[in-house]
């Protein structure tokens, strides 16, 4: 028989782990960015059209996904092989897809 006398406040610890989880999906989420930046900085040779427009896509369908390909889309300047690349790790419909 385990008797509890005392409960700790847990709520310090509850926000630090809600401060700290979000602050790094923000990471993870700025490295995709900086990736696809990246990618259309050597695509272009350094000239990037739109450079607030480049951003690395999580979409959840081929239709959105391929929108944000064309010119003026987030990887407008980026290769169209890296783009395929980009494509094999979208979420679309919840399926899993072995990378290359």
């Amino acid at each position: 028989v385990l008797y509890v006398d005392e409960m700790p406040d847990l709520a310090t610890f509850f926000e630090r782990v809600a401060i700290l989880t979000g602050d790094a999906a923000h990471n993870l989420r700025s490295c995709l960015d900086h990736l696809a930046y990246q990618l259309a900085l050597r695509n272009t040779n350094g000239i990037i059209r739109n450079e607030r427009g480049v951003q690395f896509p999580i979409e959840d369908s081929p239709t959105k996904f391929q929108r944000r390909c064309q010119p003026g889309g987030w990887l407008g300047e980026i290769h169209p092989n890296d783009q395929a690349i980009i494509g094999e790790f979208q979420p679309y419909d919840g399926q899993q897809r072995a990378p290359r």
